[in-house]
């Protein structure tokens, strides 16, 4: 009997006034020219934040690395804390407790991979509710839990209920066609519920499409967001298009998985080395994909944007 093998335990951070979280999504890019200097943009998202610092690199950084690609991972700059620093303009020093967390275009003080510690500003966004959602569902299907991830949850379903009592009281204190409205808005938000409270594999491939797109940046243009879903898509058929037994993805029906492996097959370059610069095949793709989960979404009487409108 060949040897059970497990899910990796995902990467947690600690983050100054709630302690360790799990990291939902960690990246940093290639370097980028600032001058006569080089820096790199890291993003850390958690279930419920997402944070977004540059750092600058050292000359002993782009010597040891002289090779950066978009998905470089590097253990150095890793993030493991971030926790509130306050900047004295009178002693030009930073400093940092960790009972308080990063606040919204200010110091943050970092550390590192290698255990060094950098005072930096940090961006801190707050997920909308849907994003974090979905994130919960996910850490519930690896069986993630902790103090801090029950007590986040916990606030988050709150939070979530308190809108759909809001909307129940706002629809019972309205009549006639107003009415109307509010009982179309309240069977949209139930079906949202419905589609984040489903795992990807017993869902339609469109909503799954939805999903993806709602967990994208919402401070960016749609056009943008649907090409970040176009990566995903395309990553998830590369990686199983030599394997005869998978005929679709949780984002592809079987006809369009089958097309696009029948692309990939002819042109190997479909999909660009650099998020930040998609190839053609991608920005086709992306407005196909946005056409398709449109379409299907209002057969059923949903939005793409969940209660608002598309």
């Amino acid at each position: 009997m060949p040897p059970q093998t497990s899910k990796p335990k995902r990467a947690e951070i600690f983050i100054g006034g709630t302690g360790m979280l799990p990291v939902m999504h960690f990246a940093h890019g290639a370097p980028v020219s600032v001058g006569a200097d080089n820096e790199i943009g890291i993003t850390i998202e958690t279930p419920t934040h997402r944070y977004t610092l540059h750092r600058m690199l050292t000359y002993e950084d782009q010597r040891l690395f002289p090779i950066w690609t978009e998905t470089s991972c590097f253990e150095k700059f890793q993030v493991r804390v971030l926790c509130g620093a306050e900047f004295d303009p009178e002693l030009g020093l930073c400093h940092w407790d960790t009972q308080y967390p990063p606040s919204t275009e200010n110091m943050c003080a970092v550390k590192w991979g290698d255990d060094s510690w950098l005072a930096l500003p940090v961006n801190t966004e707050e997920l909308p509710l849907d994003a974090r959602l979905a994130h919960f569902k996910t850490l519930a299907n690896e069986n993630c839990c902790g103090p801090q991830v029950e007590a986040i949850r916990t606030r988050t379903y709150s939070l979530y209920f308190d809108k759909q009592k809001e909307a129940w009281n706002d629809f019972r204190a309205r009549s006639g066609s107003e009415h109307e409205s509010l009982k179309a808005e309240l069977a949209c938000l139930a079906r949202d519920a419905k589609l984040m409270a489903t795992p990807p594999e017993r869902q339609k491939w469109w909503e799954n499409l939805i999903r993806a797109y709602r967990r994208t940046n919402t401070n960016t243009a749609k056009t943008q967001r649907w090409q970040e879903v176009a990566r995903i898509v395309l990553k998830g058929v590369q990686v199983n298009m030599d394997n005869p037994k998978v005929k679709k993805t949780d984002y592809l029906s079987p006809p369009m998985y089958k097309h696009i492996v029948r692309d990939f097959r002819k042109e190997k370059n479909l999909l660009s080395s650099n998020s930040g610069d998609p190839s053609e095949y991608e920005k086709q793709l992306a407005n196909n994909l946005r056409i398709y989960a449109n379409r299907e979404a209002r057969k059923q009487g949903m939005t793409v944007e969940g209660t608002l409108k598309e």
